[in-house]
Order: structure tokens, then C-alpha cells, then sequence
């Protein structure tokens, strides 16, 4: 008889559940994102939020959203600060409504999700630098373009596509790392990877001022998680000194039909991920 779930520390129970409720989060504003219908739902549910801010403080409410709408990375600052605030609210309800002290199975489901996602996600970022189709080598006119004319995003686009083996090198970088996510004895040694390659990203995009910030930060966020679970052993072997046990990887539950349909679709969806990426990034120079 299988003993009972050890009881998660509380700070671990409150991370976990704030994470959850942050991620499912950004599918929900992901899906709203999709029509126009949906777009106008949230914008209306905005204004709703918002309503109570510009009643009680119409002055800072107004310069708040002057200087939002001026500058895209303290906007989507304050997007993510805001879902964030939204997500602890969603974690005390959950703790009201819940009574449970640890959540094993659905952090392991929630791992395996985070793992999967990035990863293709990654391969298919990975792929585009391999081959270099992102950032292209720029034509004669740009180079002879004076500076002043280059938004910051087409500086950055000039200047890292003028070296193809440094574009290689990050696709390579990227394109391993998401590989590594695929199995989970790697996991670890690919976020740790992926968490450097990230913070590098995510620096140049909000001081280029590259629009994709908010999905890069998440990514950022997904992968220190990814490797978060492996924190005490890390800090055991890099500043303790004290022996570091070996990680405990639980066996796949399910019999050998399962084993052996998760082997034919994990082999289908590597390959589709990292293969995959790499086919479609020479599609898309070649044409």
C-alpha cells in the first residue's frame, strides 16, 4: 500500500500554487488574445480593473497610463506585476478552497508540461538561428544607413546579423539546451543552460526595445523553475562542500503498452521539435 504524500513546506505550497495560477494565466490572456471579440472582452475587463484606480486616484491613474503607453518594456512591466498580484489572489482562494498540503502529481504533470513546452519552443527559436533566417546578414543599404535613422530593434538586427557564426552559436546554444528538457535526467542541465541564454534575451529585448519581452521573460520564469527543483543539490556542490545525493527520478507509471506508446510519441515529438526546426528555418531561406 503506497504511503501517503509527505506535507510540502509552505513556502513551496504558496510558490507553487502562485506559479500555477500565473502561468494558467497567460493561456487565458493568450486566448483572449485570438479574435476581436475576445480582444474587446479584455479590454472591457481592463477597464473594469482599472475603474477603481481612476476613482480613488484619477491624477496617478492618468499619469500612469501617459507613461505606460510610452514605453512598451515598463508596460509589460507592469503587465506581469499586475498578473502576478492577480495570481496570489487566485493562490489565497485556492488555499480557502483547499484543504490539500502538497500537490505531487500535479507538480509532476506540470514539470512534464513546462519541460515539453519550452523545449519545442526553444528548438524552434534554436532552429532559426542554426540556420540563419532571424537574423540575416544585412543588405548594402542598411551598413550604409547613418545610425541615427536605426530604431533600437533594427540596430540590434544590423549589428547581430552581421557575425552568421555568433547567430550560429546562440541557435547552437538554444537548440541543444531545448533538447537536454526532452529527457529528465538532462532537465536541469538544460534549463541551467537555457536560464543564461534567456537573460541574455531578455536583456536585449527590453534595451532594444524588441517587442517580445513578456513572452521571453515567461520563458526566463519557466526554465529557473525547471531548475529550481534541483537548487539544495546545486548549492551543496557549489558552495557547501557537503556530498550531493543523486536525484530522484520516479519511473514512468504504466504498463508496457503505455511505455511503449510513450516512446513511439516522445520519439515523434522530439524529432518534429528539433528536426522540425531546423527543416522549416531552410524552407524559410531558401525562399
Amino acid at each position: 500500500m503506497d504511503s501517503a504524500p509527505a506535507d510540502w513546506p509552505r513556502r513551496r505550497l504558496w510558490a507553487f500554487r502562485i506559479g500555477v495560477a500565473l502561468f494558467g494565466l497567460q493561456f487565458v490572456v493568450s486566448a483572449f488574445g485570438m479574435s476581436p471579440t475576445t480582444r474587446a472582452a479584455a479590454s472591457w475587463l481592463a477597464e473594469v480593473a482599472m475603474a477603481p484606480v481612476r476613482a480613488l486616484a484619477p491624477e496617478f491613474a492618468a499619469a500612469a497610463e501617459r507613461r505606460l503607453a510610452g514605453n512598451d518594456g515598463l508596460r509589460v512591466v507592469a503587465e506581469l506585476a499586475r498578473d502576478l498580484g492577480l495570481s496570489v489572489v487566485v493562490a489565497a482562494v485556492w488555499r480557502l478552497c483547499s484543504r490539500r498540503t502538497s500537490h505531487e502529481r500535479m507538480a509532476g504533470f506540470v514539470r512534464v508540461a513546462l519541460r515539453y513546452l519550452v523545449g519545442t519552443v526553444m528548438a524552434v527559436y534554436g532552429g532559426f538561428k542554426v540556420v540563419p533566417v532571424q537574423f540575416p546578414l544585412p543588405a548594402p543599404e542598411q551598413l550604409q544607413r547613418p545610425l541615427a535613422e536605426f530604431s533600437p530593434m533594427g540596430l540590434l538586427w544590423v549589428v547581430v546579423g552581421s557575425s552568421p557564426a555568433y547567430v550560429v552559436f546562440g541557435g547552437v546554444l538554444e537548440w541543444v539546451g531545448a533538447g537536454l528538457l526532452f529527457w529528465r535526467r538532462t532537465t536541469t542541465l538544460g534549463a541551467l543552460l537555457l536560464t543564461g541564454v534567456l537573460a541574455n534575451v531578455v536583456a536585449l529585448n527590453f534595451c532594444y526595445d524588441v517587442p517580445v519581452k513578456r513572452a521571453a521573460t515567461l520563458l526566463l520564469v519557466a526554465v529557473v523553475v525547471l531548475a529550481s527543483r534541483d537548487l539544495p543539490r546545486l548549492w551543496d556542490l557549489l558552495f557547501t562542500g557537503r556530498p550531493v545525493p543523486p536525484a530522484l527520478e520516479p519511473p514512468f507509471a504504466g504498463g508496457r503498452t503505455a511505455r511503449r506508446w510513450r516512446c513511439i510519441v516522445k520519439s515523434m515529438w522530439v524529432a518534429t521539435a528539433m528536426l522540425g526546426s531546423l527543416v522549416l528555418s531552410l524552407f524559410v531561406g531558401n525562399r
